[in-house]
Parts: structure tokens; sequence; C-alpha cells
């Protein structure tokens, strides 16, 4: 996986988006399991809990989740079954991954953009619209001549941007455009 790192973005930005799409719905559980591994130390601490009895590890989807004594009482289905559970738990780790819908986020900068119409979600809804430069793209279409998003807000243009040497290329780009424009 790590030798494909250099050659997502590309290949991302040549697919159009119904060939994005599909890839989304069919291929991107594989891709986040495989490409997003965590550090041998962790999965040794995890394996540990797990043994001990302290940690479940379970998947399927969250219907309700209410506050319960010290913890949380959630109701659930679990992956291929059609009736609803029940746990309670002490803690509860989403670990479905970044968001996939831009449109429904909670960070504030993010919220207040799009509600002001100074940005829209790109055409996948996985983060914002931006143009070849990175700057964000309003709901007109029209892209902002002082506001540029990096990182993760572009996976709809990169797809692979969660990474530290990724989104310091991409930082490194954007840097030396605006430093450009000032001198022009």
């Amino acid at each position: 996986m790590d030798d494909l790192r250099p050659l997502v973005q590309r290949a991302w930005r040549e697919m159009d988006i119904v060939r994005r799409r599909r890839f989304l719905r069919h291929l991107r559980p594989w891709w986040d399991v495989h490409r997003h591994r965590m550090a041998p130390a962790a999965a040794d601490r995890i394996a540990a809990i797990q043994a001990e009895g302290r940690l479940t590890v379970a998947a399927g989807r969250i219907s309700t989740a209410e506050a319960a004594g010290g913890g949380v009482r959630l109701g659930w289905r679990r992956r291929g079954a059609s009736a609803q559970a029940f746990v309670e738990a002490d803690h509860v780790i989403n670990c479905s991954g970044l968001g996939g819908d831009i449109a429904g986020t909670q960070e504030p900068i993010l919220r207040d953009l799009l509600a002001a119409g100074a940005a829209r979600p790109d055409g996948l809804g996985l983060g914002l619209d931006v143009d070849d430069s990175f700057h964000v793209v309003d709901p007109l279409g029209q892209p902002s001549a002082r506001l540029y998003a990096v990182g993760p807000p572009t996976r709809g243009a990169l797809w692979e941007i969660v990474a530290v040497p990724d989104i310091r290329d991409q930082v490194a780009e954007v840097a030396a455009r605006i430093a450009r424009d000032l001198d022009a």
C-alpha cells in the first residue's frame, strides 16, 4: 500500500465522478482497512485488553445512544443481523473513519463557510469543492481569490490526503502559489 501512495492522487484526479462513486461504494471499506493500519505497539495493546475481556470489537450500526449510569446505553444492529440489540458500556469508540458527508459537519468553520455561501460540498460530499489550485469554490461555481482548503477538506479532489507527508506537500504547493500571487 505504501508504494501506491505517490500514485493515488493522480489516479483519483483522472477518474470521472461516476468511477469515484463506484470506488466509494465498492472499494472504500477495503481501501480504509488496508491503507490505514495501526502501529504494531498499538495492535499489541489492543490484543492484550481484548484478551483480558476489557474490550469488545463489533461491526454494526448504532441506532440509539443515551446516558446510562456512568456510561452509555447503545441500541445497535450487528452487521448482517436483523434484530436490534442493546449494550451498556463505559466508553464507545467510533472507528468508522473520516466522515463522509461534509454537509452534516459539526466543525464550526466548515459549517459557517457552507451556511454563508462561501463554499459548497464537492460532488461526492466528502469535503469542500476546490479547483485545481485548491481555491474554495462557492455555490455558484466560482473559486475564491483568497480562500484555500488543504488537508482532509480536499478529499473529494485528492482522496488520499490524511497523512502528514501528503498534507505537507499540499501546504507547500498552496504556500508557493500564495507567494507568487503576492509577488505579482
